[in-house]
């Protein structure tokens, strides 16, 4: 038995710096996702301001509006992806139950701290990859928005709009 716990506690610890990863990970994805987030609206906004200027080609206006559809639904991706998923969140419960259920709670974890670890990097690992994949799926969309603003800058000169 006492062969087990020496693995059990380096265990442990890897499991410890794991979760610290996961976590510094989160903190940039969220961080990347708030710094996108600002300038996708601004680029929203920039472009919706154009597309409403009374006065320009048809073609570019039209091109123009249907630019602003996937900036738009990037916005929407990167606000999901900045969204706080509580659920299941140990604060939650927490917040609700008595010192003593949170004291039988800690003793339960104890028991198997291995396992505890585990679940929590797993979570970590689950919420960090989706925040990522949402970021890529939003610059995506973005790219595909500045095509249109790209074709639409190419009719208005053109079409002698400016």
């Amino acid at each position: 038995m006492t062969a087990a716990r020496p693995v059990n506690q380096r265990a442990e610890m890897v499991a410890g710096w794991s979760i610290e990863e996961l976590s510094d990970q989160a903190r940039r994805a969220d961080t990347k996702a708030g710094h996108l987030l600002g300038l996708f609206s601004l680029l929203a906004a920039a472009t919706t301001a154009v597309a409403a200027k009374a006065g320009l080609p048809l073609a570019a206006t039209v091109v123009l509006w249907v630019s602003v559809v996937p900036l738009l639904a990037a916005l929407v991706v990167l606000l999901v992806a900045v969204r706080p998923a509580t659920a299941g969140a140990p604060f939650e419960r927490y917040a609700v139950w008595t010192a003593g259920v949170i004291a039988d709670d800690y003793r339960a974890l104890a028991a198997d701290l291995l396992v505890y670890q585990a679940d929590r990097a797993h979570d970590h690992a689950v919420a960090v990859v989706r925040k990522f994949r949402a970021i890529r799926r939003a610059v995506h969309l973005v790219l595909l928005g500045g095509t249109g603003l790209v074709v639409a800058g190419g009719l208005l000169v053109l079409l002698g709009g400016y």
